[in-house]
């Protein structure tokens, strides 16, 4: 099985967290600003009480399916989630987040994307550079 890759990117904002998580933890209009097109998403309860959650769309010319994990989710600090594809060029997909106070009144923002690629197609696109 092809190893998880990650890409990391980092910024620093002069405003303290309490005012930038309600703003970028709002992964709607995140997903929005960054252009990504829209999905469907499922729910259906399951008999232990938890929600089985699947996923489809296009993206980049690929249709995709998948099933959504839940969300680890700490407030104002982190959250992440999981995608694990049946079909597209990965077999999981998912951001990182990060959110921390700098010290100074400031906050730092750390944000990551993991993948482990299905496909040739995935692994390409796994390399290319950001």
């Amino acid at each position: 099985m092809p190893p998880l890759s990650r890409r990391t990117w980092s910024w620093s904002f002069d405003l303290p967290p309490s005012v930038l998580w309600p703003v970028l933890a709002d992964t709607n209009r995140f997903n929005e600003a960054m252009g990504l097109p829209p999905y469907v998403l499922e729910e259906t309860p399951q008999a232990n009480g938890t929600v089985l959650r699947r996923g489809r769309g296009k993206a980049a010319g690929f249709t995709l399916d998948w099933e959504e994990k839940p969300y680890e989710w700490v407030l104002g600090r982190h959250f992440n989630v999981s995608r694990v594809f049946s079909k597209g060029p990965f077999r999981r997909f998912g951001p990182v987040f990060d959110l921390s106070a700098d010290g100074k009144g400031g906050s730092v923002v750390r944000y990551a994307l993991e993948w482990e690629p299905l496909t040739l197609m995935g692994r390409l696109c796994g390399r290319r550079d950001p």
